[in-house]
C-alpha cells in the first residue's frame, strides 16, 4: 500500500473517532511521542514505545476524552514522511465540555507501517479551557 493510501484511510477513520485502521497501520516497535516528550501539563503527553506502549496512551486518552472527530485539514506525504495539520474536536468526560484545537502531526513510515508518530498540539486552546473551568487545573 502506497503511503498516500494509508494515511487517507487512517484519516477517514479518524473523522468518526475510529482508532482501529491507525493501530492497525502501528509497527511493533513504533516510537510515539504525544504533546510533549514528557508527562506534565496534559496528562496525554509523553513518550511512549511499542504496540503495548500506544495501547497504553490510548486508554490514559480515554479516561479524560472521548474523541468525536479528527479532521484532516491538510496533509502532505513525500517519501516516507507524512505531515498532517487535524482539527481535533473532543469530549472532556468529567465536565462534558467540548474541546478543539489544532493539531500536527508528523509519521515516519516505513514497510507501510507507522515506526514514527510525533503530535504538536495547540496547548494554548487548552489552556482556554481549563482556564474557563471545563477542565481541571
Amino acid at each position: 500500500m502506497a503511503p498516500e493510501e494509508l494515511v487517507r484511510i487512517v484519516g477517514q477513520a479518524l473523522e468518526s473517532a475510529d482508532f482501529e485502521p491507525l493501530l492497525n497501520a502501528l509497527s511493533d516497535d513504533i516510537v510515539w511521542k504525544s504533546a510533549a516528550t514528557m508527562k506534565g501539563f496534559l496528562r496525554i503527553g509523553g513518550q511512549y514505545t511499542g504496540r503495548q506502549g500506544v495501547e497504553q496512551w490510548k486508554s490514559e486518552f480515554e479516561t479524560d476524552y472521548a474523541v468525536r472527530s479528527i479532521t484532516p485539514k491538510e496533509v502532505v506525504v513525500k517519501e516516507d514522511v507524512m505531515w498532517g495539520l487535524f482539527w481535533v474536536d473532543l469530549l472532556y468526560r468529567p465536565t462534558l465540555a467540548q474541546v478543539c484545537f489544532d493539531c500536527a502531526v508528523r509519521w515516519r513510515l516505513k514497510n507501510e507501517k507507522i515506526v514514527d508518530h510525533q503530535a504538536f498540539i495547540d496547548t494554548a486552546a487548552v489552556l482556554i479551557h481549563e482556564q474557563s473551568g471545563l477542565l481541571p487545573r
